[in-house]
This record gives C-alpha cells, sequence and structure tokens, in this order.
C-alpha cells in the first residue's frame, strides 16, 4: 500500500492506495495521534437493531488492509438497553447486539494504521529536544518566563485599523 501523510495543525490527513483497487482508488481520511503507536484512525456511525437485536456494520472494503488493533465503543440512544460487539470485526464488518428489538445505537471503531508509510513514521511516545531549546517554550509567558525563554520569536499580530 502507498500512502502520503501531511500534517494539518492537530490531525494528520493522509491519502493512501486502496488496496484492492490499486491505481484505480484513493483512500482519505484524517487521524488522530495515539502513543504509542500512532497513526490511529476512527470510524463511527449509528445503527438500528432489527426485530432479534442485531445489526451487521459495514465498512469500507478496504478497512482491514488499512487497520489492525481494533477498538469498540458503543452507546445505546434513547431507552435504557444492553448492547454489545457480537461479532468482532471479520471480513470488513462486525455485528451489534442488543437485548431488545429496535435499539439506536452510536457506534465508534478506532484501528491503527498498518500501511507501509505509517510503519516506517512512528511517532515516537517522547523523545528529547535539541540542547538548544531545553529550558524554552513555544509559549514561554504560560511558564512564568519572559520571551527570553521564548523557542523561537513570533511575529506579532498585525493590528487593523481603526475606522
Amino acid at each position: 500500500m502507498d500512502a502520503e501523510t501531511s500534517i494539518d495543525r492537530s490531525f494528520a490527513s493522509w491519502f493512501a492506495v486502496r488496496p484492492m483497487r490499486r491505481g484505480a482508488g484513493i483512500a482519505v481520511g484524517r487521524a488522530g495521534c495515539s502513543p504509542p503507536r500512532g497513526g490511529r484512525n476512527v470510524y463511527d456511525g449509528t445503527v438500528v437493531t432489527d426485530s432479534a437485536g442485531h445489526a451487521t456494520v459495514a465498512l469500507p472494503d478496504w478497512f482491514e488492509a488499512l487497520n489492525s488493533d481494533f477498538r469498540y465503543q458503543l452507546t445505546v440512544i434513547g431507552q435504557f438497553a444492553h448492547a454489545i460487539v457480537a461479532s468482532e470485526i471479520h471480513n470488513n464488518s462486525f455485528t451489534i447486539a442488543t437485548d431488545k428489538p429496535g435499539v439506536k445505537v452510536s457506534w465508534q471503531v478506532t484501528g491503527i494504521r498498518q500501511d507501509a508509510w505509517a510503519k516506517a513514521h512512528r511517532i515516537p511516545v517522547e523523545e528529547d529536544r535539541p540542547k538548544t531549546e531545553q529550558g524554552r517554550y513555544l509559549h514561554p509567558e504560560l511558564f512564568g518566563r519572559g520571551r527570553e525563554g521564548a523557542i523561537a520569536e513570533r511575529p506579532k499580530p498585525a493590528r487593523r485599523p481603526q475606522q
């Protein structure tokens, strides 16, 4: 799988060649960081269970090829009911079961990116700062320091002319 990542504030946008459609499709997503492995993707949605209290959640056809180490969250909406992950992700889907029929369930699944680029560029949990930055801060005022404690001099915002 080929992938490219760009940083956009606190999230990373990623573009990956779709594993099942090489050269014909691109999977696009945004990932927050989750050390120690980093690159945790988040997928979510809602389903309503059938008359037997079951619902199957279909994920993109590339889901398992792009992700591993899954985590699940379920929240029942609108009534008191029990909900469980009845079967874990297999063939890009998983099943939810509730103790009542017709239950609306909000679901969230996370997975660690496992494409070649993500594996080669994991984010370290912690690393030493360069000696020139030790004891200095991006916002020294938050640590009781003056501008001399800044990592780099930041330009002041331009003032708008008064009308």
